[in-house]
């Protein structure tokens, strides 16, 4: 399992990285545990992320196509964004790693493993700016791997391997 997040109800999302290729990377369960659904099969390379948005939505993240998905919670695709500028797709981990959600509808990715970016995009997918560069400085990252937004707007990033958050 790399990742989980909870709806409104109670549910739990699960993304994992199924050894059996036959087999949905997102699990659903009830609040006690208990099987509800799955999907996503043959979608992902290396499942990483997962986040319910404020309206219930399911979004995961690829770690290796630096893909996200935007599903309803039946599994059905919504919006497929290809966040792209791998620079090394030979490198199992070289990809978006983490996804959070602004009120206005646009959504913020962190793509740290081989970029050291944050990408902000609009309600549709469309990509709206970016910032962030390596180091080790203000505003530079070595591994952007998590981002969430605060209930007064602040955005806070992981930068992972340098031991901080910005």
């Amino acid at each position: 399992i790399s990742a989980m997040s909870e709806d409104q109800h109670g549910n739990l999302y699960v993304i994992h990285r199924p050894t059996d290729t036959n087999v949905d990377p997102v699990v659903v369960l009830d609040s006690k545990g208990h099987f509800i659904r799955s999907f996503g099969k043959g979608l992902f390379t290396i499942p990483h992320g997962i986040r319910v948005d404020p309206s219930g939505d399911v979004w995961t993240i690829d770690a290796h196509t630096s893909v996200v998905y935007k599903f309803t919670p039946e599994g059905k695709q919504l919006l497929k964004v290809d966040v792209g500028n791998v620079p090394d797709p030979k490198r199992p981990f070289c990809g978006a790693t983490d996804i959070t959600f602004a009120k206005n509808g646009n959504f913020f990715i962190s793509d740290g493993y081989c970029n050291a970016r944050f990408i902000e995009y609009s309600a549709d997918g469309k990509k709206l700016h970016e910032w962030g560069s390596k180091g080790t400085g203000l505003g530079q990252y070595h591994l952007a791997h998590d981002i969430a937004l605060s209930a007064d707007d602040i955005l806070y990033v992981a930068d992972r391997e340098n031991g901080r958050l910005q």
